[in-house]
Protein backbone atom coordinates (compact mmCIF):
# COMPACT_ATOMS: atom_id res chain seq x y z
CA UNK A 1 0.00 0.00 0.00
CA UNK A 2 2.75 2.43 0.99
CA UNK A 3 4.70 1.69 -2.19
CA UNK A 4 1.66 2.61 -4.27
CA UNK A 5 1.33 5.91 -2.40
CA UNK A 6 5.03 6.76 -2.46
CA UNK A 7 5.73 10.45 -3.05
CA UNK A 8 2.00 11.23 -3.09
CA UNK A 9 0.83 11.17 0.55
CA UNK A 10 3.84 13.20 1.64
CA UNK A 11 3.16 15.76 -1.09
CA UNK A 12 -0.53 16.02 -0.18
CA UNK A 13 0.31 16.56 3.48
CA UNK A 14 3.00 19.06 2.49
CA UNK A 15 0.49 21.11 0.52
CA UNK A 16 -2.02 20.82 3.37
CA UNK A 17 0.55 22.06 5.89
CA UNK A 18 1.62 24.93 3.62
CA UNK A 19 -2.01 26.11 3.44
CA UNK A 20 -2.39 26.01 7.24
CA UNK A 21 0.92 27.75 7.82
CA UNK A 22 0.21 30.54 5.33
CA UNK A 23 -3.19 31.35 6.80
CA UNK A 24 -2.00 31.24 10.41
CA UNK A 25 0.85 33.65 9.66
CA UNK A 26 -1.70 36.14 8.31
CA UNK A 27 -4.05 35.89 11.30
CA UNK A 28 -2.00 35.35 14.47
CA UNK A 29 1.61 34.89 13.36
CA UNK A 30 1.84 31.44 14.96
CA UNK A 31 -0.02 28.87 17.03
CA UNK A 32 2.89 27.87 19.24
CA UNK A 33 1.29 29.27 22.41
CA UNK A 34 -2.08 29.26 24.14
CA UNK A 35 -2.38 33.01 23.50
CA UNK A 36 -1.93 32.68 19.73
CA UNK A 37 -4.54 29.89 19.59
CA UNK A 38 -6.93 32.10 21.56
CA UNK A 39 -6.53 34.79 18.88
CA UNK A 40 -7.43 32.25 16.19
CA UNK A 41 -10.60 31.23 18.02
CA UNK A 42 -11.76 34.75 18.78
CA UNK A 43 -11.19 35.90 15.19
CA UNK A 44 -13.34 33.12 13.77
CA UNK A 45 -10.46 30.99 12.51
CA UNK A 46 -10.90 28.00 14.77
CA UNK A 47 -11.05 25.83 11.65
CA UNK A 48 -7.26 26.22 11.45
CA UNK A 49 -6.89 24.46 14.79
CA UNK A 50 -9.19 21.70 13.50
CA UNK A 51 -7.03 21.45 10.39
CA UNK A 52 -3.97 21.07 12.60
CA UNK A 53 -5.69 18.23 14.48
CA UNK A 54 -6.20 16.48 11.15
CA UNK A 55 -2.54 17.01 10.32
CA UNK A 56 -1.50 15.52 13.67
CA UNK A 57 -3.74 12.47 13.14
CA UNK A 58 -2.23 11.83 9.70
CA UNK A 59 1.33 12.10 11.02
CA UNK A 60 0.56 9.67 13.87
CA UNK A 61 -0.21 7.05 11.19
CA UNK A 62 3.25 7.58 9.71
CA UNK A 63 4.76 7.45 13.21
CA UNK A 64 3.11 4.10 13.96
CA UNK A 65 4.05 2.66 10.57
CA UNK A 66 7.70 3.63 11.05
CA UNK A 67 7.82 1.39 14.13
CA UNK A 68 7.29 -1.80 12.08
CA UNK A 69 11.03 -2.32 11.33
CA UNK A 70 10.50 -3.45 7.76
CA UNK A 71 13.34 -1.93 5.72
CA UNK A 72 11.51 -1.59 2.43
CA UNK A 73 8.58 0.05 4.24
CA UNK A 74 10.92 2.34 6.17
CA UNK A 75 12.65 3.47 2.99
CA UNK A 76 9.29 4.27 1.38
CA UNK A 77 8.06 6.16 4.43
CA UNK A 78 11.34 8.02 4.83
CA UNK A 79 11.45 9.22 1.23
CA UNK A 80 7.82 10.30 1.48
CA UNK A 81 7.86 12.33 4.70
CA UNK A 82 11.43 13.39 5.48
CA UNK A 83 11.09 16.65 3.54
CA UNK A 84 7.73 17.35 5.17
CA UNK A 85 9.11 16.72 8.68
CA UNK A 86 12.11 18.94 8.08
CA UNK A 87 9.96 21.79 6.73
CA UNK A 88 7.30 21.49 9.45
CA UNK A 89 9.72 21.41 12.39
CA UNK A 90 11.50 24.50 11.01
CA UNK A 91 8.25 26.46 10.65
CA UNK A 92 8.14 29.77 12.58
CA UNK A 93 4.54 28.90 13.48
CA UNK A 94 5.87 26.29 15.95
CA UNK A 95 8.46 28.44 17.73
CA UNK A 96 8.84 29.09 20.56
CA UNK A 97 6.73 26.13 21.66
CA UNK A 98 4.68 27.01 24.76
CA UNK A 99 1.64 24.76 24.71
CA UNK A 100 0.47 21.86 26.85
CA UNK A 101 1.07 18.25 25.87
CA UNK A 102 -2.56 17.71 24.74
CA UNK A 103 -2.48 20.54 22.24
CA UNK A 104 -2.70 19.58 18.53
CA UNK A 105 0.49 21.61 18.08
CA UNK A 106 2.51 19.41 20.44
CA UNK A 107 0.83 16.29 18.98
CA UNK A 108 2.00 17.31 15.50
CA UNK A 109 5.55 18.00 16.71
CA UNK A 110 5.69 14.72 18.63
CA UNK A 111 4.53 12.72 15.61
CA UNK A 112 7.24 14.24 13.39
CA UNK A 113 10.03 13.83 15.94
CA UNK A 114 8.79 10.34 16.91
CA UNK A 115 8.95 9.25 13.27
CA UNK A 116 12.52 10.57 13.03
CA UNK A 117 13.44 8.55 16.12
CA UNK A 118 12.04 5.36 14.62
CA UNK A 119 13.94 5.97 11.38
CA UNK A 120 17.18 6.39 13.37
CA UNK A 121 16.63 3.44 15.69
CA UNK A 122 15.24 0.93 13.20
CA UNK A 123 17.30 1.76 10.12
CA UNK A 124 20.58 3.54 10.86
CA UNK A 125 21.45 3.83 7.15
CA UNK A 126 19.20 6.90 7.13
CA UNK A 127 21.19 8.76 9.78
CA UNK A 128 23.85 10.26 7.42
CA UNK A 129 21.14 11.75 5.20
CA UNK A 130 19.37 13.22 8.23
CA UNK A 131 22.64 14.84 9.31
CA UNK A 132 23.12 16.22 5.80
CA UNK A 133 19.65 17.76 5.91
CA UNK A 134 20.57 19.65 9.10
CA UNK A 135 18.02 17.85 11.25
CA UNK A 136 20.33 17.95 14.28
CA UNK A 137 20.03 21.74 14.39
CA UNK A 138 16.28 21.53 13.65
CA UNK A 139 15.43 18.98 16.35
CA UNK A 140 17.77 20.48 18.95
CA UNK A 141 15.45 23.52 19.13
CA UNK A 142 12.94 21.26 20.87
CA UNK A 143 15.53 19.98 23.34
CA UNK A 144 15.92 23.39 24.92
CA UNK A 145 12.26 24.38 25.17
CA UNK A 146 10.98 25.44 28.58
CA UNK A 147 11.69 22.61 31.02
CA UNK A 148 8.15 22.40 32.37
CA UNK A 149 6.27 19.15 32.81
CA UNK A 150 3.90 20.18 30.00
CA UNK A 151 6.36 19.32 27.23
CA UNK A 152 8.56 16.72 28.92
CA UNK A 153 7.65 14.09 26.33
CA UNK A 154 8.51 16.39 23.43
CA UNK A 155 11.89 17.14 24.99
CA UNK A 156 12.51 13.44 25.59
CA UNK A 157 11.80 12.58 21.95
CA UNK A 158 14.05 15.39 20.76
CA UNK A 159 16.90 14.26 23.04
CA UNK A 160 16.72 10.70 21.70
CA UNK A 161 16.75 11.84 18.07
CA UNK A 162 19.68 14.17 18.74
CA UNK A 163 21.53 11.29 20.40
CA UNK A 164 21.65 9.52 17.03
CA UNK A 165 22.65 12.62 15.08
CA UNK A 166 25.37 14.14 17.28
CA UNK A 167 29.00 13.20 16.74
CA UNK A 168 32.22 13.97 18.57
CA UNK A 169 32.79 16.86 16.16
CA UNK A 170 29.53 18.66 16.87
CA UNK A 171 30.01 22.03 18.54
CA UNK A 172 28.10 23.29 21.57
CA UNK A 173 26.61 26.00 19.34
CA UNK A 174 24.81 23.33 17.33
CA UNK A 175 23.36 21.39 20.24
CA UNK A 176 23.67 21.84 23.98
CA UNK A 177 22.69 18.96 26.26
CA UNK A 178 22.92 20.19 29.82
CA UNK A 179 22.41 18.35 33.10
CA UNK A 180 18.63 18.90 32.98
CA UNK A 181 18.26 17.37 29.52
CA UNK A 182 20.42 14.35 30.31
CA UNK A 183 18.56 13.85 33.58
CA UNK A 184 15.32 13.54 31.60
CA UNK A 185 16.80 10.59 29.71
CA UNK A 186 18.14 8.96 32.89
CA UNK A 187 14.75 9.31 34.60
CA UNK A 188 13.02 7.62 31.65
CA UNK A 189 15.58 4.79 31.79
CA UNK A 190 14.95 4.36 35.52
CA UNK A 191 11.20 4.08 34.91
CA UNK A 192 11.76 1.54 32.12
CA UNK A 193 14.21 -0.61 34.09
CA UNK A 194 11.71 -1.16 36.88
CA UNK A 195 8.63 -1.48 34.67
CA UNK A 196 7.01 -4.69 33.47
CA UNK A 197 8.75 -5.91 30.34
CA UNK A 198 11.28 -3.07 30.69
CA UNK A 199 8.84 -0.82 28.86
CA UNK A 200 8.14 2.65 30.25
CA UNK A 201 4.41 3.29 29.77
CA UNK A 202 4.83 6.99 30.60
CA UNK A 203 7.32 7.65 27.79
CA UNK A 204 6.47 4.71 25.51
CA UNK A 205 10.13 3.64 25.23
CA UNK A 206 11.77 0.30 25.91
CA UNK A 207 14.90 0.13 28.05
CA UNK A 208 17.15 -0.91 25.15
CA UNK A 209 16.04 2.16 23.14
CA UNK A 210 16.93 4.43 26.05
CA UNK A 211 20.25 2.68 26.63
CA UNK A 212 21.05 3.16 22.95
CA UNK A 213 20.32 6.86 23.42
CA UNK A 214 22.73 6.99 26.34
CA UNK A 215 25.40 5.25 24.27
CA UNK A 216 24.90 7.76 21.48
CA UNK A 217 24.97 10.80 23.76
CA UNK A 218 28.19 9.61 25.42
CA UNK A 219 29.99 10.08 22.09
CA UNK A 220 30.36 13.73 23.13
CA UNK A 221 33.08 13.96 25.77
CA UNK A 222 31.33 16.42 28.09
CA UNK A 223 28.26 14.19 28.26
CA UNK A 224 30.25 11.22 29.63
CA UNK A 225 30.80 13.01 32.90
CA UNK A 226 27.26 14.41 33.07
CA UNK A 227 25.80 10.91 32.69
CA UNK A 228 27.84 9.50 35.57
CA UNK A 229 27.06 12.52 37.74
CA UNK A 230 23.40 11.90 36.95
CA UNK A 231 23.63 8.46 38.62
CA UNK A 232 23.36 6.32 35.49
CA UNK A 233 25.84 3.65 36.68
CA UNK A 234 23.43 1.83 39.08
CA UNK A 235 20.94 1.56 36.21
CA UNK A 236 23.61 0.08 33.94
CA UNK A 237 24.38 -2.52 36.61
CA UNK A 238 20.68 -3.41 36.74
CA UNK A 239 20.66 -3.67 32.96
CA UNK A 240 23.52 -6.19 32.99
CA UNK A 241 21.61 -8.30 35.54
CA UNK A 242 18.58 -8.76 33.29
CA UNK A 243 17.97 -11.81 31.12
CA UNK A 244 17.28 -9.67 28.03
CA UNK A 245 20.38 -9.88 25.82
CA UNK A 246 19.80 -6.57 24.02
CA UNK A 247 19.62 -4.75 27.37
CA UNK A 248 22.71 -6.57 28.70
CA UNK A 249 24.74 -5.60 25.64
CA UNK A 250 23.59 -1.98 25.59
CA UNK A 251 24.33 -1.56 29.31
CA UNK A 252 27.82 -3.07 29.00
CA UNK A 253 28.65 -0.91 25.98
CA UNK A 254 27.53 2.16 27.92
CA UNK A 255 29.94 1.30 30.75
CA UNK A 256 32.70 0.82 28.18
CA UNK A 257 31.97 4.20 26.57
CA UNK A 258 31.77 6.09 29.87
CA UNK A 259 35.08 4.59 31.02
CA UNK A 260 37.00 6.66 28.46
CA UNK A 261 36.54 9.73 30.68
CA UNK A 262 39.33 9.90 33.24
CA UNK A 263 37.09 11.28 36.00
CA UNK A 264 34.63 8.41 35.54
CA UNK A 265 37.11 5.56 35.91
CA UNK A 266 37.30 5.44 39.70
CA UNK A 267 33.51 5.74 40.01
CA UNK A 268 33.09 2.79 37.63
CA UNK A 269 35.52 0.76 39.74
CA UNK A 270 33.74 1.77 42.97
CA UNK A 271 30.21 1.10 41.69
CA UNK A 272 29.08 -2.24 43.23
CA UNK A 273 28.66 -4.92 40.58
CA UNK A 274 29.67 -2.72 37.65
CA UNK A 275 32.93 -4.25 36.43
CA UNK A 276 31.98 -7.68 37.77
CA UNK A 277 28.78 -7.44 35.76
CA UNK A 278 30.65 -6.81 32.51
CA UNK A 279 32.97 -9.77 33.03
CA UNK A 280 30.43 -12.24 34.38
CA UNK A 281 28.04 -11.57 31.50
CA UNK A 282 30.44 -11.55 28.59
CA UNK A 283 33.59 -13.52 29.41
CA UNK A 284 31.94 -16.85 28.62
CA UNK A 285 30.83 -15.75 25.17
CA UNK A 286 32.87 -16.50 22.09
CA UNK A 287 30.98 -14.00 19.93
CA UNK A 288 33.38 -11.46 18.48
CA UNK A 289 31.18 -8.39 18.87
CA UNK A 290 30.66 -9.14 22.58
CA UNK A 291 34.10 -10.25 23.73
CA UNK A 292 35.80 -6.92 23.00
CA UNK A 293 33.79 -5.16 25.72
CA UNK A 294 35.56 -6.39 28.90
CA UNK A 295 39.06 -6.16 27.42
CA UNK A 296 38.67 -2.62 26.19
CA UNK A 297 37.15 -1.81 29.57
CA UNK A 298 40.06 -3.36 31.46
CA UNK A 299 42.57 -1.32 29.44
CA UNK A 300 40.56 1.83 29.89
CA UNK A 301 39.82 1.55 33.60
CA UNK A 302 43.15 -0.02 34.63
CA UNK A 303 41.53 -2.54 36.95
CA UNK A 304 43.57 -2.75 40.17
CA UNK A 305 44.82 -6.04 41.59
CA UNK A 306 42.91 -5.47 44.82
CA UNK A 307 39.52 -6.15 43.26
CA UNK A 308 37.75 -9.21 44.79
CA UNK A 309 37.89 -11.20 41.55
CA UNK A 310 40.57 -12.18 39.08
CA UNK A 311 40.54 -11.55 35.36
CA UNK A 312 40.38 -14.68 33.21
CA UNK A 313 42.57 -14.96 30.10
CA UNK A 314 41.25 -13.50 26.84
CA UNK A 315 38.43 -15.38 25.17
CA UNK A 316 40.55 -16.00 22.10
CA UNK A 317 43.11 -17.73 24.31
CA UNK A 318 40.45 -19.73 26.10
CA UNK A 319 38.93 -20.77 22.79
CA UNK A 320 42.22 -21.77 21.22
CA UNK A 321 43.20 -23.80 24.29
CA UNK A 322 39.82 -25.47 24.38
CA UNK A 323 39.87 -26.51 20.75
CA UNK A 324 43.56 -27.29 20.22
CA UNK A 325 43.93 -31.08 20.20
CA UNK A 326 46.61 -32.52 22.45
CA UNK A 327 49.45 -34.34 20.64
CA UNK A 328 48.98 -38.08 20.68
CA UNK A 329 51.65 -40.37 22.04
CA UNK A 330 53.52 -42.25 19.38
CA UNK A 331 52.95 -45.99 19.46
CA UNK A 332 55.58 -48.13 17.85
CA UNK A 333 53.72 -50.63 15.76
CA UNK A 334 55.46 -53.34 13.73
CA UNK A 335 55.58 -52.67 10.02
CA UNK A 336 55.48 -56.40 9.10
CA UNK A 337 54.49 -59.63 10.72
CA UNK A 338 57.28 -61.65 12.33
CA UNK A 339 57.50 -65.32 11.36
CA UNK A 340 57.12 -67.88 14.11
CA UNK A 341 60.10 -70.10 14.71
CA UNK A 342 59.54 -73.72 13.84
CA UNK A 343 60.24 -76.29 16.53
CA UNK A 344 63.08 -78.70 15.80
CA UNK A 345 62.17 -82.33 15.54
CA UNK A 346 63.87 -84.47 18.08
Amino acid sequence: MWAALENSVGKLLGDYWAGIESRVEQVSGSFSSEESQKILRESGHEYLITALKNMAAAMVLFWNASDLRDRSLLETLYNDVIGLSSTTLESPCLHPLKVNRLSPVSSTVNAHIGSLHNFCHNYDAMVPDMRRRGLLRTVSKFVNIESSGKLIYTRSLAILVCSYLITEDDSEAEITLGEAEIQVLINMLRNAMYAKGYHCMKSGFHADELLQGINNISAVEVNKRLLVKGKVLPLLVEGMKTEVVSIQLAAARAVWSLAFDGDNRQEIIDEPGCIEGVYSRFMNSCTCNISYVPYTLSKCVYIPACLPFSLPPPISAQTSERHTPKPKKKINTPTHKTKKKKKKKT
